[in-house]
């Protein structure tokens, strides 16, 4: 069922879909069904963004490392339980990422957080988590650790340009190009059946064929 779509920046669309009970179907298969109507929505949102296309034509290839590819479209994909998230945009590299709330976020928080880090409740380890998910989506080329992605701080607030959207600030450090090394800012929403975080790049890259 189609939770939202929404353009949350210049050629930056974001859509959320939550995955109804299908006895017939196993989780993954599931999890592939809502991803392709998902992104047929999204695409039928706007004839700018590519006009009626049904969820049976919509074909997500992956790279070997698992990244996802959509013809015409630089593309994030995620879920959770219950819940796909998904990320297009046609110029813009995009990170998304989906967790449902959970303590057991706590048994893994040695995994992802550093030592300069600080993070107590369930909702702060989510962010934190989701958040470096997102990053490392989002510069996938970069191969990043978790402790290469450091969350600097936490801006509880709207943002300006993103609608009904927290922020925090994140600093990735390497020493690589194509700005990784520099501060990103990542937004994210909580509620209590889930933590969404996402970014994407500020400048527009060379649109993909």
């Amino acid at each position: 069922m189609l939770v939202s779509i929404e353009n949350i920046a210049d050629d930056v669309l974001l859509g959320l879909w939550k995955m109804e009970e299908e006895p017939s179907l196993k989780v993954r298969e599931k999890e592939r069904k809502a991803v392709r109507e998902l992104v047929a929505a999204m695409l039928n949102s706007d004839d700018s963004f590519g006009g009626q296309t049904k969820a049976d034509y919509v074909e997500i290839g992956h790279e070997e490392s698992g990244k996802p590819l959509l013809d015409g479209w630089h593309i994030s994909i995620s879920h959770t339980r219950g819940y796909v998230a998904v990320m297009l945009s046609k110029t813009r590299e995009v990170g998304v990422d989906i967790e449902y709330v959970s303590e057991r976020i706590k048994r893994i928080a040695d995994r992802f957080l550093r030592a300069d880090e600080h993070a107590e409740s369930v909702n702060e380890l989510l962010i934190h988590w989701c958040a470096k998910e997102t990053i490392y989506k989002l510069y996938s080329e970069q191969d990043l650790t978790f402790q290469q992605m450091k969350v600097v701080d936490l801006k509880y607030g709207t943002s300006s340009q993103t609608r009904d959207c927290e922020r925090l600030s994140f600093h990735v450090e390497s020493a690589s190009s194509d700005g990784v090394g520099a501060s990103i800012e990542v937004f994210y929403r909580i509620n209590a059946d889930y933590v969404l975080t996402f970014a994407y790049s500020e400048e527009k890259q060379i649109d993909i064929k």
